[in-house]
């Protein structure tokens, strides 16, 4: 398994990092692409990564949440991202639901990936959300996604969508556009997550990855096992991959295989 997502910047994990990503190891993980979502937290995993061993990875970009600082920061941006060790611009996109950046910023921010992306030939990491249960702001969600994106890809710019948890009318619109879909624990959740499951039988396998977006939405199966409470951890990415297994009928590990050589097709791994 290939854990496309994971935020190892973040403080829950300071005391026991290293830990916590040989748990991950010892579980199956052979691999590790670790998420930048500000410039701080680019700097702090680039260095994590260099530390973390053989097959770790990061992304270099700036969440919606930060758009705001894009013009201060996006010349340093671009040089994390031609680091060897950076596989993916991002994560960024547009958040709409508690607009911590302005629209105006998210846009521009999104559009200044775009660029990076293209000018390093690496693919996009990216995080679309609406408000939550307002298919209105979903919509337009995808709408400025899409006017932005389109020239990007008709350049070979790919990407995938981090942590989708959209409807289908949406992952058909994202479908339609090349792009892959990044699973979480969410997927597990039989009541948050129903929606999705039903989502994801659509969803072709040669265009699916997972991963834990920890250390937040643990799998409710993995609850009574935390090694720190209240805390996600990529040892429990099995449970994703055994859920979207057992949605589409198939062999776990036959998945798996497929999952990782999408990793390898999209990140260059």
């Amino acid at each position: 398994m290939f854990e496309i997502g994971l935020n190892v910047g973040s403080g829950k994990f300071d005391k026991d990092r290293f830990e916590m990503l040989q748990r991950g190891r010892d579980a199956g993980v052979i691999g590790y692409l670790f998420t930048g979502t500000s410039f701080n937290d680019v700097v702090k995993t680039e260095r994590i990564t260099r530390e973390s061993g053989e097959n770790c990875y990061f992304t270099s970009g700036i969440h919606p949440h930060n758009a705001s600082s894009w013009g201060k920061v996006k010349d340093d941006i671009g040089k994390y991202a031609m680091n060897d060790l950076c596989k993916a611009v991002g994560e960024c996109g547009l958040d709409y639901d508690r607009m911590f950046s302005s629209e105006q910023d998210q846009l521009d921010c999104l559009t200044g990936h775009m660029e990076l992306a293209l000018k390093t030939g690496k693919p996009l990491f990216l995080h679309l959300r609406g408000k939550d249960n307002d298919l209105a702001s979903e919509k337009k969600v995808l709408a400025q996604f899409k006017e932005i994106y389109l020239p990007y890809k008709d350049k070979g710019v790919n990407g995938v969508v981090h942590c989708f948890t959209m409807g289908g009318r949406s992952m058909e619109a994202l479908k339609s556009l090349g792009l892959y879909f990044g699973l979480t624990g969410w997927i597990c959740d039989e009541r948050r997550g129903k929606s999705l499951q039903d989502v994801v039988r659509f969803i072709p396998n040669d265009k699916l990855m997972i991963e834990t977006d920890a250390p937040y939405l643990t799998p409710p199966e993995a609850r009574s096992m935390l090694p720190v409470k209240g805390r996600n951890e990529p040892m429990f990415l099995r449970f994703v991959l055994e859920k979207i297994a057992k949605i589409k009928n198939k062999d776990p590990d036959q998945l798996n295989d497929i999952f990782n050589e999408n990793v390898r097709a999209l990140f260059k791994i």
